[in-house]
């Protein structure tokens, strides 16, 4: 249990190597989880299924994806089936992380943060990733996706007619080829005149609407595309749909840390009628992470924090948290504030103490 306990510190001893890389990996495959979650909801926007090739993990075993949950190895590359059932923050990389259609059921984000800079290179992909997710499970993105990669396989396949008239000079003899499918799974209709073409997805509905096709697009998804002659002359207007759209997020839930009352042996004291409360005397605003400010998720964030006989913060954990970035930005910015010490009979004393912060979009 001592060494439970001092895994939690917030001041820790030196890193070796090995340690080093295995936390180096477990902010990789925490990074690879939301990237995961995030091709899982485009596919899921558009009524597709992710391709069944096997993704590695940084210790290189193979993730496990049942519909919408991720279950990762971690270093010890073995998978423990009977801790999937357990919710928690752990700590070290050998344990079972599992990731549940947008909800963290066991991982060990917050032990890795508390050992590594918010501004290395590896904890920046892993925060843009999670911003990814965030936006893909907003309503505006869920609606523009189907349309967005529908007119990216257009383009890309005008380019396919266009090197065949370049190369022979006329699209007489030209076919399309049988893969040519747009997003949804429909055949894009290839219409050739002469040395004119024109290319039409059915969107959503996957049913062709050929009295559309002169008129202007709304922002409906199931409505058809068409580009004609190197253009798109009907174009769902994607940021405009967006912009007009429910833009907020469902928030990544995650488990809560261990309260540190419940550990044995703790030298902190709980906070009586006879004690005098800790009084912040430096604070530090955590970083409100503009990606959940833009999909508008706010709220609390409970801190049970250790304090030292000299006013140190020396251990914290979270007790309720709003989703991983902003729970790393509240680990990073209270563990430099500075108290008055709690006051006994006279005298500073070790507290546990809990701070509520505020996260508010203006």
């Amino acid at each position: 249990m001592r060494q439970t306990l001092a895994a939690l510190l917030i001041a820790i001893a030196p890193l070796t190597g090995a340690e080093v890389s295995d936390i180096a990996s477990g902010i990789e495959n925490l990074e690879k989880i939301f990237g995961i979650a995030h091709a899982l909801e485009i596919h899921r926007a558009v009524g597709t299924t992710l391709p069944k090739t096997p993704i590695l993990d940084p210790w290189g075993t193979p993730y496990r994806i049942d519909g919408f949950r991720i279950i990762s190895a971690g270093s010890d590359r073995r998978f423990d089936e009977a801790s999937w059932k357990t919710s928690e923050q752990f700590i070290g990389t050998e344990g079972d992380v599992v990731f549940d259609d947008g909800t963290f059921v066991r991982t060990n984000h917050n032990w890795l943060c508390r050992r590594t800079s918010p501004d290395a290179p590896a904890v920046k992909l892993m925060r843009e990733a999670e911003m990814m997710l965030l936006v893909s499970r907003t309503v505006g993105v869920r609606a523009a996706v189907g349309p967005q990669m529908t007119s990216a396989i257009i383009a890309n396949f005008a380019k396919v007619i266009e090197k065949h008239r370049s190369d022979k000079g006329t699209l007489a003899g030209f076919f399309p080829p049988a893969d040519a499918l747009d997003i949804w799974k429909t055949p894009l209709r290839v219409m050739i005149d002469r040395n004119d073409y024109r290319i039409i997805s059915a969107g959503a509905d996957r049913r062709f609407d050929p009295k559309t096709w002169s008129t202007p697009p709304s922002r409906d998804p199931a409505e058809d595309i068409v580009f004609e002659n190197g253009k798109f002359t009907r174009q769902i207007d994607v940021m405009d749909l967006i912009e007009r759209s429910d833009m907020t997020a469902d928030p990544i839930r995650q488990p809560p840390d261990r309260p540190m009352r419940d550990l044995p042996n703790i030298k902190w004291m709980p906070l009586d009628k006879s004690v005098t409360a800790p009084v912040v005397i430096e604070r530090v605003e955590p970083e409100y992470p503009e990606g959940y400010r833009r999909v508008r998720i706010a709220g609390i964030v409970v801190v049970e924090l250790a304090i030292s006989e000299t006013g140190t913060p020396e251990n914290l954990a979270v007790l309720k948290s709003l989703g991983p970035a902003i729970e790393a930005a509240t680990i990073d910015a209270v563990r430099k504030w500075k108290f008055a010490p709690a006051i006994r009979d006279g005298k500073p004393i070790p507290v546990l103490f809990n701070l509520t912060i505020n996260f508010k979009l203006n």
